[in-house]
């Protein structure tokens, strides 16, 4: 049975407006999985990064995160990798590449990145890598001692009441 022009241009009409659909969730979904959480410090931003690492949301990641940091005034971005193993990682080389590249990025923007949240095997895959830019990346255990240090910097501190 042969569809009549007229049911032909309504299906490719369906299937161009499901083809947007898709392309606005995808968008959504790239925009959600890199959440920025502003920070009780001053000018300091924290960004989770969770799920698969890949070359390219290895670029996403890096393009929110500079675009964040030039629009609103951030001059600390602290990237969180506590929720992501060895298992999301894939290519430890793109991974080092990666972070060597928005670091850099946002060092030529004037804005220190500090990443936290490396899990011990992580860290020995980075180091067996051997490459020698993530030496000179700065690091924190954790959010918390990231902060903790921040504040010495800043000569601030928590006041009770």
């Amino acid at each position: 049975m042969a569809l009549s022009s007229n049911e032909t241009a309504l299906l490719q009409a369906e299937i161009e407006e499901l083809k947007n659909n898709l392309k606005a969730s995808e968008r959504l979904i790239a925009e959600i999985s890199v959440p920025v959480i502003h920070s009780i410090l001053p000018e300091t931003a924290l960004v989770p990064i969770t799920g698969m690492l890949y070359p390219e949301r290895y670029e996403m990641i890096t393009s929110k995160i500079v675009k964040l940091s030039s629009a609103e005034n951030i001059s600390t971005i602290i990237i969180d990798f506590s929720g992501i193993g060895s298992e999301e990682i894939g290519d430890i080389a793109h991974f080092g590449n990666g972070i060597k590249t928005l670091t850099d990025s946002l060092s030529l923007m004037g804005v220190q990145a500090i990443f936290t949240g490396f899990s011990a095997a992580v860290s020995i895959q980075l180091i067996s890598s051997g490459l020698s830019e993530i030496q000179h990346i700065r690091t924190f255990s954790s959010f918390r001692n990231a902060l903790k240090e921040l504040m010495k910097e800043k000569k601030m501190q928590f006041q009770s009441h």
